[in-house]
């Protein structure tokens, strides 16, 4: 039941860029007034007055998609940006940019990536050295601080990616796909190095893609949210779907043959 105000910005001098639709929000670390966001097709805002005021950091970086952003919480001054329009294709990829001096300038990071639309980044919570990022054409890790990047998934249109709170040797990486059929989630256990397509497919299907999440009070339940429902799946034994559908919500049990009883409604 919260109000909402919007906070701009308000307005761009180049219509074509538009001033409506954003793709990523980000928050400092330590400093609760200062936020970014990044545009598809007008580059990275940053506010330093809780959302008053906004302003790019330069003309270079204005004029990107940019649709990734993940910040250092050792030393804030460190962000990094994956470029392009994720969500459709009003701005192609560059790949990935790194900034150390809180967004004034920018160094292009993307060898061994080259030019991607990044999805997300994700920083790892026990290393900042390794990022993992999602493209439309596969997942990339680097351990070097996005010096050089390495290609973990070879094919793939990946669109979400969340570590496994208080374990961040797991992590979670969703599939895009149209109708549907191949939208699948995989997992890493060894810090996004190596992944496997898990879960029972039939409980994704036919779903375009899924926005995954994992809270730190249940680590062990990753939740997915696609097109047209909500799924659920315990990590402890990957068994368990719980689905959101039509206003619905169901239950799935698997047996350890894979096998599917009915739905139950709950």
């Amino acid at each position: 039941n919260g109000n909402f105000v919007e906070i701009g910005p308000f307005e761009e001098h180049n219509y074509s860029r538009g001033v409506g639709r954003l793709t990523v929000i980000a928050f400092h670390p330590t400093d609760v007034n200062t936020l970014y966001v990044g545009s598809p097709s007008g580059g990275l805002w940053i506010s330093n007055d809780n959302g008053k005021t906004w302003a790019t950091p330069n003309d270079d970086v204005m004029t990107f998609g940019v649709s990734a952003i993940a910040i250092d919480k050792e030393n804030p001054n460190t962000i990094y940006i994956g470029t392009g329009d994720a969500d459709t294709r009003g701005t192609a990829g560059t790949g990935v940019y790194k900034s150390t001096d809180a967004g004034k300038t920018w160094t292009r990071k993307n060898i061994g990536m080259n030019d991607m639309v990044v999805t997300k980044l994700l920083m790892d919570p026990d290393s900042s050295n390794i990022l993992i990022a999602t493209t439309r054409a596969g997942v990339f890790k680097t351990v070097d601080s996005a010096n050089t990047w390495q290609k973990v998934i070879a094919n793939g249109d990946f669109r979400d990616l969340e570590f496994k709170p208080g374990k961040s040797s797991v992590v979670y990486a969703s599939k895009w796909t149209y109708p549907g059929i191949s939208s699948f989630i995989y997992v890493s256990k060894d810090k996004g190095s190596t992944w496997k397509m898990l879960f029972i497919p039939e409980g994704l299907y036919p779903d375009m893609r899924h926005e995954l999440d994992v809270t730190a009070a249940n680590p062990d339940l990753l939740y997915g949210l696609g097109e047209k429902r909500m799924v659920m799946t315990e990590m402890k034994e990957i068994l368990l779907l719980l689905l959101i559908q039509q206003v619905n919500f169901y239950w799935i049990e698997t047996n350890k043959a894979g096998t599917m009883p009915a739905s139950k409604l709950i």
